[in-house]
């Protein structure tokens, strides 16, 4: 039996009876909302919980950590499992953690239309993680700051100074602890020392240490560092660095002991510090936003419902949707609910609470509770391909190395485990990358071609096998970071675990025909550098991917017409001024026409971020930390404990 109350008394006796502060304005002009179908709201401050937030990823988990440091008492909600593994603990396991049944969760992604103009029909593998820390366990470790330009647009549309650059910069070097850059050089270039997250530079030792003393290597990798001019201190993550074009290390969010550092490490330290203020509820997917009607008619967000031990139809631990039998939990709130489950699973479960397209809703039996159209339109990604050269050597310090999961069975993984964590698992994807405007006008850098030894030709199934079972490859891999195609996320009907209807929506404008050019640009120029650096292309034995059969440029559209890929999808929760009919947000996070609701993370930019998305959006989350207790502090809302130290 689903223990659901929808009448005034059970809601009553679940909650208390204490007088709730006025709920947070956020209702937009262009917003209609309804309560005619929704319960009287609680007049009572005895809920459990302070916050509910719904995903731990870097969005999420972020927000969570930070108010619970804070003393407010937080539930964390999540469909995943805390998970600590080789996969998710050994920075270049990231090739086995997207496939690791424990934590792999998959979408298929449509690139095209229905009716697409040239006939075009590709759907792409899309990896996520379902698990304590999101996708911030299996990422591929990238550090990089926004562009200024994400921040100008938001200052500039709001006119709030709180989004300018110099405000916004703060909150990176709040997280940040440093261990590449002398603290002395890197705090006037904003890096932080004493944050949460620990970055390094690449690990230079495997090209410097005699073990693996390597000609094939230090010559590829030479050449390509040699192709481009250095940005200043090699360094992209300044914002001195911002429109800079050139060549730059690639930083990693790893400890001080080369293991993985991300969100889910700052979770677990500030859950272990105050366990009653950081609460788990794990393995519980979110099924709806429980909101009910003010006496005002506003409608207010107080609770989340959740399916215990259940999981989105993309994990291999999906069986079967639930059926009418499943118990259904409700979880209460007294402050605010924060919904942080991603470019996805956000508007999915707007949706299923009824908040979205009214058009929409109704044809899945959904009743509107708020009519905001944007939620699920917008969607946002690069357009990624890779160049992948075969070469006539194994790489020397890949000998024998297999990406095991016991000492017994790979000998680099013993190494790993008893040399300091220093081998080849302790690097990242890439380790020099070049970044540049495709255009001089853009006010952002657009492109970013990162090289590295290895095998990669995109995210498929088995890319993690191609990847760690190739020994003697070189790959480009090359990101057009701002695009000009606007995609959408649709419901294929009202049950939480039925799959979405997510496209892309590529291939309709002329700014899409630019974005491929200039794509097909890159592939020529990166393949000039290989064919016309002797200490590179000596080592060649041939182009694997996209190879010499696919050389002209109108052969090369084709290729990235059928072969592109991104995986950084964001924007379907776009935060917007209130006239703007698409707008699903303000600039303080929190969702219009429903009160007490918020969304934090992926989702609410209305621009694709930065190069790379997970340090946009731990920055971001801050933020928004910062403007959640900030609001309760007008309100009155004080936290349940006392304050812990720590970032």
């Amino acid at each position: 039996m689903r223990t659901v109350s929808t009448s005034l008394i059970g809601l009553s006796l679940a909650l208390g009876a204490f007088t709730l502060p006025q709920p947070s304005p956020a209702v937009s002009s262009s917003t209609t909302t309804t309560c005619s179908a929704l319960p009287a709201c609680p007049t009572t401050r005895t809920a459990a919980y302070d916050y509910i937030v719904v995903g731990s990823g870097a969005g999420g988990g972020t927000t969570a950590a930070r108010l619970a440091r804070n003393g407010y008492k937080v539930l964390l909600m999540d469909a995943g499992v805390d998970y600590v593994a080789v996969n998710t603990t050994v920075p270049l396991y990231l090739a086995r953690a997207t496939e690791d049944p424990e934590i792999e969760l998959t979408y298929n992604v449509d690139l095209y239309p229905p009716g697409d103009k040239l006939g075009r029909n590709v759907t792409n593998w899309y990896p996520r993680a379902q698990a304590l820390g999101g996708c911030t366990v299996h990422n591929a470790l990238i550090t990089q700051i926004p562009h200024t330009w994400d921040y100008n647009t938001i200052e500039s549309l709001f006119g709030d100074s709180s989004w300018s650059p110099t405000a916004m910069e703060k909150y990176f070097t709040k997280i940040e602890n440093n261990t590449y850059i002398p603290e002395a050089q890197g705090i006037p270039l904003g890096h932080g020392y004493s944050g949460w997250l620990s970055t390094q530079g690449p690990a230079t030792n495997l090209v410097t240490d005699p073990q693996y003393y390597d000609p094939m290597l230090i010559d590829v990798l030479t050449g390509w560092e040699d192709a481009i001019a250095p940005i200043n201190g090699s360094d992209w993550s300044t914002p001195a660095n911002d429109l800079a074009n050139g060549g730059g290390i690639i930083p990693l969010t790893k400890n001080y002991n080369n293991t993985r550092s991300s969100v889910r490490d700052h979770i677990v330290e500030v859950h272990t510090a105050n366990p009653n203020a950081l609460v788990f509820q794990l393995q519980t997917l979110a099924t709806k936003v429980l909101t009910c009607c003010e006496t005002t008619g506003k409608v207010r967000a107080y609770g989340v419902q959740g399916a215990i031990n259940q999981n989105l139809p993309g994990s291999p631990k999906f069986q079967t949707k639930y059926g009418a039998t499943q118990a259904l939990t409700n979880f209460f709130a007294n402050n605010e609910i924060i919904v942080a489950g991603g470019a996805y699973e956000t508007p999915h479960l707007l949706m299923l609470s009824g908040i979205g397209d009214p058009v929409q809703l109704k044809a899945n039996n959904i009743t509107t509770v708020a009519n905001l159209t944007g939620v699920g339109q917008n969607l946002q990604d690069r357009i990624e391909l890779s160049v992948v050269w075969t070469l006539n050597q194994t790489y020397v310090l890949e000998n024998g190395c297999i990406f095991g999961y016991t000492d017994a069975s790979d000998p680099c993984l013993k190494a790993w485990d008893t040399d300091g964590h220093t081998n080849l698992y302790s690097s990242g994807p890439a380790i020099y990358a070049h970044s540049y405007q495709s255009n001089t006008s853009l006010p952002y850098r657009d492109m970013w071609s990162m090289g590295g030894p290895g095998s990669f030709t995109g995210y498929r199934p088995g890319w993690g096998a191609q990847l760690t079972g190739t020994h003697n490859a070189w790959t480009d891999t090359i990101l057009k970071a701002h695009t000009d195609s606007r995609g959408w996320v649709k419901l294929n009907g009202p049950h939480p675990q039925d799959t979405l209807n997510i496209n892309k929506n590529l291939g309709q404008t002329s700014g899409f025909d630019n974005d491929v050019t200039v794509v097909v640009n890159e592939v020529k120029r990166t393949r000039g550098i290989m064919a016309n650096t002797t200490s590179m292309n000596e080592w060649v034995v041939e182009e694997f991917w996209p190879g010499k059969a696919v050389a002209t440029d109108a052969q090369l559209t084709q290729f990235i017409y059928q072969n592109a890929w991104g995986h950084h999808a964001c924007c379907t929760s776009k935060m917007g001024v209130s006239t703007d009919p698409t707008a699903v947000i303000n600039n303080n996070f929190q969702v219009y026409g429903v009160d007490n609701l918020r969304v934090v993370d992926n989702s609410v930019w209305a621009n694709i971020p930065g190069m790379f998305v997970t340090t946009p959006i731990y920055i971001m989350s801050e933020k928004a930390s910062d403007a959640i207790m900030a609001f309760a502090t007008t309100q009155g809302w004080k936290p349940t404990y006392a304050a812990t130290s720590g970032p």
